[in-house]
């Protein structure tokens, strides 16, 4: 399963902005504050795996404004996905273009996220 698109709005301190990945590997540098774990989360609840641990879905918003957040992205593997993320009060899951729950986008785009305290199983 490879990204080829993804696309924010209104998502804690990223600018809004689409990005067409490219194949290969993709690496994010920035200093800290960059939006570089911000980038990783937003492709977690675009997966359907939700916010990181310890996180509030009350707290995804974008930090200098009160709308909603919009979080979208294309994936081809087996299939072609198109998932989409509206977060509110509670996050709502599409996938090609119908609603759907986590557990039926989980399985169609096959994701794993490592995150600093996790290096311990690396």
């Amino acid at each position: 399963m490879r990204c080829k698109r993804t696309e924010w709005r209104g998502f804690r301190n990223l600018a809004v902005q689409r990005i067409e990945w490219g194949e290969g590997l993709h690496l994010l540098v920035g200093p800290n504050g960059a939006g570089k774990t911000n980038a990783l989360e937003a492709l977690s609840l675009m997966t359907g795996w939700g916010p990181f641990p310890g996180r509030k879905t009350s707290q995804m918003r974008d930090w200098g404004g009160d709308g909603g957040v919009y979080l979208s992205g294309e994936f081809e593997g087996e299939e072609r996905v198109v998932s989409a993320a509206v977060v509110g009060r509670s996050t709502q899951l599409g996938c090609n273009g119908k609603r759907c729950g986590a557990a039926d986008l989980r399985p169609r785009i096959p994701s794993l996220a490592f995150l600093p305290e996790d290096l311990a199983l690396v």
